[in-house]
C-alpha cells in the first residue's frame, strides 16, 4: 500500500497559527457573555411585570327576568292617496290669478284659480239689461190684456183685439224667458272662469302661472286628499303565520301610526301567494301660505 507524504510545517508557522486561534477565541467570549446577560435581564423584567397585581374589571349584576321574544322584519310598499285629481278650467282663457301653490292645504269649495272674465262680465251686463227690457214689455202687454177684457165684455171692443193683445202678452213672456236664460248662461260661463276645489286636500303640483293661456281639459293643478292614504305592502308567503289581522305600522324614526288591516291576495305573476297589508294613515297637515 502506497502512502502520501504530508508537507512539513516549520516551527515558526505553527506558533503563528496557535496565536491567531487564541486571539479569535478571546474576541468571541465577551460577545457570548453579553448575549447571556441580556437574556437574563429580559427574563427577570418579565417575571417582575407578571408578579405585579392587575386591576380587576368592573362586573355588573342583573336580575334575570322572563319575557317574550319578538322578531321584526322590514317590508317595502307604496303609498297612494284614496282621492287624487288633476284639475283643469272649464273654459278657455288667460290665467289672471293663481291663489294656491304646491304644498298648500285647501278646503272643499275654495277658490284656486281665476281666468280673465272681462268680456264675460260685459256680456252678462248686456243680458241683464235685456232681461229688464223684456220684463217691462211683458208688464205692458199684461196691462193691455187686462184693459181689453172688460171692454170686450161690454161690447165696446171687438173680440179680435183682445186676442191680439193676448198674443202680444205671450210673445213678451217668451222674450222675457229667453233673456233670463241668456243671463243665466252668461253667469255660468263666468263661473267657469273660476276653478274651485272639488274636495279638501293638498296641492301637490302647480302647472300654470298668471299670464298663461290655458284651454279646457289642460291640467293646471294637482289636488290630493290626505284624509285617507293607502299603504300597500306585500309580505312573502313564509311570513303568513306571523301576520295577524291587524299589524302595527311605524316609520323609520319609530313613530307608530296605527294598525293596518291585513288580507291575502294571489300574485298574478306566479302560483305563489302574498299577503297584502292595506294601511290607512292619518291626514298630514299641508303648508299654508
Amino acid at each position: 500500500m502506497r502512502r502520501t507524504a504530508l508537507p512539513k510545517v516549520s516551527a515558526a508557522a505553527a506558533r503563528t497559527l496557535s496565536e491567531v486561534s487564541a486571539a479569535a477565541a478571546a474576541r468571541t467570549r465577551p460577545a457570548r457573555a453579553i448575549v447571556r446577560l441580556s437574556l437574563l435581564g429580559f427574563a427577570l423584567a418579565s417575571s417582575a411585570a407578571m408578579a405585579q397585581p392587575q386591576p380587576s374589571a368592573p362586573v355588573q349584576v342583573a336580575v334575570a327576568e322572563s319575557g317574550g321574544v319578538s322578531e321584526s322584519f322590514v317590508l317595502t310598499g307604496s303609498l297612494s292617496a284614496e282621492r287624487s285629481a288633476r284639475l283643469s278650467p272649464r273654459a278657455d282663457g288667460l290665467v289672471r290669478t293663481v291663489h294656491v301653490d304646491a304644498g298648500d292645504r285647501v278646503e272643499d269649495g275654495q277658490l284656486l284659480l281665476e281666468l280673465d272674465d272681462t268680456l264675460g262680465l260685459l256680456a252678462r251686463a248686456r243680458a241683464e239689461a235685456e232681461v229688464v227690457q223684456a220684463a217691462a214689455s211683458e208688464a205692458e202687454a199684461q196691462r193691455r190684456v187686462q184693459e181689453a177684457e172688460p171692454l170686450v165684455a161690454a161690447r165696446s171692443l171687438p173680440q179680435t183685439e183682445l186676442a191680439a193683445r193676448r198674443a202680444a202678452l205671450a210673445q213678451a213672456a217668451a222674450a222675457l224667458q229667453a233673456a233670463q236664460a241668456e243671463s243665466r248662461q252668461l253667469r255660468e260661463e263666468i263661473d267657469r272662469h273660476r276653478l274651485i276645489a272639488p274636495f279638501a286636500g293638498v296641492i301637490s303640483e302647480r302647472m300654470a302661472e298668471a299670464g298663461e293661456w290655458v284651454s279646457r281639459g289642460t291640467p293646471v293643478l294637482q289636488l290630493v286628499a290626505l284624509d285617507s292614504i293607502r299603504l300597500d305592502v306585500q309580505a312573502p308567503q313564509e311570513r303568513f303565520d306571523e301576520l295577524k289581522d291587524t299589524v302595527p305600522v311605524g316609520d323609520r324614526a319609530g313613530h307608530a301610526s296605527g294598525p293596518a288591516a291585513a288580507g291575502a291576495h294571489p300574485r298574478a305573476s306566479s302560483g305563489q301567494r302574498q299577503r297584502r297589508l292595506a294601511h290607512f294613515l292619518a291626514a298630514a297637515g299641508g303648508r299654508r301660505r
